[in-house]
């Protein structure tokens, strides 16, 4: 990829060229056409991650006739549906949704699925999504559109700008050492998930401080 003067913003024109396609083909993928293949269209969501291009911000009058055409779906996309956690957190949105005047539509959280561009053909006013991983390619893609979008403990590090909302994860991972050292339990050990989700280092982080500091805890 050619390097681009110090200052400049990326261009479609960039992402085409990083992409080996063209700008209206760029154009067509966010938002969310279905005209354009599916190898062209992991090329291009990737290349618009890679140059870090973002929709400018709309004037005014272009605010004004695109809010006009908005759906009043709110998109939220989860990882699982499965479970009372997946129950609580549906429920919580819809109930929020529905008190801005808005419906939900759920979309699943596929590794290998085209779940952003279904959201994006779908004009939603916004997108939530929890257990996401928003530094893959596809997210990249969405963030550039300038969709507002939330995120609920995302898997890694979302990019600036992008609004999250956690649990507190190091404060679980502190409270089950403590409960394992208050009976006089020395050696302890942790079973987590993936050391890349943010979720799974903030529970060991709070459970490792807690046991390296207890009466007669070591390092899990």
């Amino acid at each position: 990829m050619p390097p681009r003067p110090a200052g400049t913003r990326p261009t479609l024109s960039l992402v085409a060229e990083t992409a080996g396609t063209s700008v209206p083909t760029v154009s067509r993928v966010l938002r969310g056409g279905t005209d354009v293949a599916t190898e062209t269209r992991a090329r291009v969501m990737e290349a618009v991650r890679a140059v870090g291009y973002t929709r400018r911000a709309q004037g005014r009058s272009e605010a004004a006739r695109d809010e006009t055409g908005r759906s009043q779906l709110l998109g939220l996309v989860v990882t699982h549906f499965g479970g009372s956690w997946a129950n609580l957190l549906i429920a919580g949105v819809g109930r929020e949704a529905a008190a801005a005047g808005l419906d939900v539509v759920l979309t699943p959280a596929e590794p290998l699925g085209d779940r952003v561009s279904r959201v994006l053909r779908r004009r939603t006013p916004g997108v939530a999504g929890t257990l996401v991983d928003p530094a893959s390619p596809q997210f990249g893609a969405l963030f550039a559109t300038g969709v507002p979008a939330v995120l609920m403990d995302p898997l890694t590090t979302p990019p600036a700008g992008v609004t999250c909302v956690g649990v507190a994860n190091r404060e679980g991972g502190r409270v089950a050492a403590e409960h394992l050292l208050s009976p006089g339990h020395e050696r302890l050990g942790v079973v987590a998930g993936h050391a890349r989700h943010l979720f799974s280092r903030a529970r060991v982080d709070g459970f490792r401080g807690t046991a390296d500091t207890g009466t007669g805890g070591g390092p899990p």
